[in-house]
């Protein structure tokens, strides 16, 4: 089994990654929802330790906007920013896809405000794609 934040993940013959979008603008909630706490957690922290519950957490990229302050999170996630401020998500997540290249197969992609995310979720979502089937993606 791999580890994803100090963590069993799931071995599969596909490459499983992750992309975590927290740089937007927060507009209406005014304050960064990447940091807004969570029980003992950070919301960020809270969805990267979810979705490292399936994905290695080397195959996680968070993508946010230049200089925006992030909680601390694993060493070996990967971080992106987008290459063209105010976007919106399209260009973050091909920020995040290009920051994991070719070194996985499918990406499971998601906002940084889930905080009910299940990693179970995250799997279903993985097992839909029908990546691990014989003639699957």
């Amino acid at each position: 089994m791999g580890t994803g934040n100090g963590r069993a993940v799931k071995k599969s013959a596909t490459k499983h990654g992750a992309v975590i979008l927290c740089g937007g603008k927060s507009s209406r909630m005014g304050t960064a929802k990447a940091l807004l706490p969570v029980g003992p957690e950070l919301m960020l922290q809270r969805v990267v330790r979810i979705v490292g519950e399936v994905v290695a957490a080397e195959n996680i990229v968070v993508v946010s906007a230049v200089g925006q302050p992030l909680p601390a999170l694993p060493g070996n996630v990967l971080f992106a920013t987008d290459a063209r401020a105010d976007r919106g998500p399209l260009e973050g997540l091909a920020a995040g896809m290009s920051a994991l290249g070719d070194r996985v197969d499918v990406v499971y992609a998601t906002s940084c405000d889930v905080p009910l995310l299940q990693p179970a979720f995250v799997e279903r979502m993985f097992e839909l794609i029908g990546a691990d089937s014989p003639g699957g993606w």
